[in-house]
Parts: C-alpha cells; structure tokens; sequence
C-alpha cells in the first residue's frame, strides 16, 4: 500500500516531535471546522477534509506508539462502550485480544486502520 510507505518516509523526513506538532495542529482544525458546522458557517465538505488530515495524522501516531499498544487501548474502551450502551458480551469478546474485532463485527464497521508496521 503506498500509504504505508509514505507515513514511513514523512516520519523519517520530519522526525517525531513534528509529528506530535502537526497531530495538535491538525486536531485543533477539526475542532474548528466542527465548531463552525454547528454554526452554519461552513458544510461537511470541510469537515471530510480536516477529518482526512486527522485519519492521516492519526497513522503517523499509531506507527510511531506502536500498533499493538494502540489496538489493545481501543479493545478495552470498545467493550468499555459496549458495556456502556447496554450490549450484552459474550466471554470471548471480553478477553484481552477479542473486543475490537468482536466489537466492529457486530456493529457492521470496519477494523482499525492498520499502518505500517515499525521496524
């Protein structure tokens, strides 16, 4: 996938610490951009281009944390959430390893975008 490599080339150009910077920045646009849909100053047009540059922004962290780290935090708040809408678990999607795949299956969604892994 040519995504994969360039999140890998755009770490190592720019470096960690600007990655955190550009991660805020682009964060802080979205916020923004939401802010001013709810006031009817602009349309979800922009909203879908600041939410692309946070998706990008948010493979750049889950390369640089670690996929695995990453994936077991949204396992546990995934049945965390599931928990807290009243969805009964069964026993194998409350075991560690289990709750985001069980999780997005049921709920009709794809699992978590999966960026390269770091060597």
């Amino acid at each position: 996938m040519a995504l994969s490599g360039d999140i890998r080339a755009t770490w190592q150009k720019w470096g960690e610490a600007a990655q955190y910077d550009q991660a805020v920045e682009e964060c802080a646009e979205l916020i923004t951009t939401l802010k001013h849909l709810r006031r009817g100053r602009t349309d979800e047009t922009a909203v879908a281009e600041e939410l692309a540059d946070v998706y990008l922004m948010i493979g750049q962290l889950v390369y640089m944390i670690g996929e695995a780290r990453v994936t077991a935090a949204v396992e546990r708040k995934l049945v965390r959430l599931a928990v807290s809408i009243g969805r009964a678990l069964t026993w194998t999607e409350s075991e560690p390893g289990s709750g985001a795949a069980a999780f997005a299956a049921s709920a009709g969604t794809s699992p978590l975008w999966r960026p390269p892994k770091r060597n």
